[in-house]
């Protein structure tokens, strides 16, 4: 069936122009369907418990989902029935986290209400300005003015704003101020927090450390975080010794390239919970991580945020871009430190060497930790009306 709605994809493509929309469809898609996760998932589920007559649906193409979804009482679609299909005609709103490839791309015309939550704040290049060639930057340019037309794009704060709009191609009339909805999760409760610590067998006077390393290239060709990986894994003892643990959280561009690495009692990699990310992060002491946006997200927490660019030369020379030197952001974020080297990492996890605080009281990454997801839906709700 896929290969065939490629074959078919004009077709489809005029059918969405003139097929009738219903505005009380919405649905809902993340990292091309293969994962429930994400902002998507977390405006999915704040839409789907308000009890209105809108039918939310989230869109998927990994079956392992469906039967999570239907444990917790959502409705799902297959992208690729013949149900979810008319669906996709069908419906007015499409919201995504990554692009139109979360569902069918030509069910998706400028007829719809299509919202770009993303996935972070843009830190490394993103969209057009990711594209090396002006080929790549052409078709992109296209693309975004047919098949991802964005409505509005989340951003979190004004020095994002024109980032997302020359990545996009899209004026500021479509730049939405809100945080992520998936920030909300940071804020956990303390019986939350004591069931994540004890899942991982963290004690009370233990120190949980979450490490979020960014992928390289996409996920392809041979990682060198596995080089570091390693290398941290011997610390088990020093590690253990202080009564730290560190978990290591691949991204998901990366589930393969770690395996065959042996987790340690005070080092793990994992690449799966069974409960929220961000939830996790809220239970966390402490983050580690290089070039992932998660460390605008994590300073809502007013924790210490360990910054290890390790590979920097070849990453910002042959990998991404960056939109910020790191002297910009260690000026403006909150709690955030540089290191240089493992042992300087381990060093600053043992006995951080600043201030939680400082003399910062605003960031310039973020606006103030508040319920995102309504201000999203309700924006969504005035568009339609």
């Amino acid at each position: 069936m896929k290969y065939l709605i490629i074959l078919l994809s004009p077709v489809l493509y005029f059918l969405s122009l003139v097929f009738p929309k219903n505005k009380n469809i919405w649905l809902y898609g993340a990292w091309f369907g293969e994962r429930y996760a994400d902002n998507s998932k977390a405006l999915f589920e704040y839409s789907s418990n308000l009890n209105d007559e809108i039918d939310h649906f989230w869109v998927y193409k990994n079956f392992e989902i469906k039967k999570e979804l239907d444990a917790l009482g959502y409705k799902s679609i297959y992208v690729y029935s013949i149900q979810g299909i008319l669906l996709q005609l069908k419906a007015k709103v499409f919201i995504t986290s990554v692009n139109s490839s979360d569902f069918i791309p030509f069910c998706i015309t400028p007829r719809n209400v299509f919202i770009q939550l993303w996935h972070g704040s843009p830190l490394k290049h993103i969209g057009i300005q990711s594209r090396k060639s002006v080929f790549r930057k052409i078709t992109d340019k296209i693309r975004f003015k047919i098949l991802d037309k964005y409505t509005f794009i989340t951003s979190p704060a004004e020095v994002f704003d024109k980032i997302f709009q020359d990545a996009f191609f899209m004026d500021s009339k479509g730049i939405l101020r809100s945080g992520y909805p998936r920030n909300e999760s940071l804020c956990t409760n303390t019986e939350t927090n004591k069931r994540i610590r004890n899942y991982f067998e963290v004690k009370e006077d233990e120190k949980l450390i979450a490490y979020l390393p960014t992928h390289r290239n996409e996920g392809l060709g041979e990682n060198p975080f596995r080089a570091i990986l390693i290398d941290l894994i011997s610390k088990n003892q020093t590690l253990q010794e202080n009564k730290i643990k560190i978990l290591v959280k691949p991204h998901f561009y990366e589930k393969d390239s770690l395996k065959g690495l042996n987790d340690t009692s005070n080092v793990k990699v994992i690449y799966d919970f069974p409960f929220d990310l961000y939830e996790f992060l809220g239970a966390s002491d402490m983050l580690i991580t290089d070039y992932s946006s998660v460390m605008f997200d994590y300073e809502l927490l007013n924790k210490t945020i360990l910054i290890f660019p390790f590979d920097f030369e070849a990453y910002t020379n042959k990998d991404r871009g960056l939109y910020f030197t790191f002297d910009y952001i260690y000026k403006n974020l909150l709690n955030a430190k540089r290191v240089n080297t493992l042992n300087q990492l381990i060093k600053e996890i043992i006995e951080p060497q600043f201030i939680i605080g400082g003399n910062k009281n605003e960031s310039v990454f973020n606006m103030p930790m508040m319920k995102y997801s309504e201000i999203i839906y309700s924006t969504i709700l005035k568009k339609l009306n």
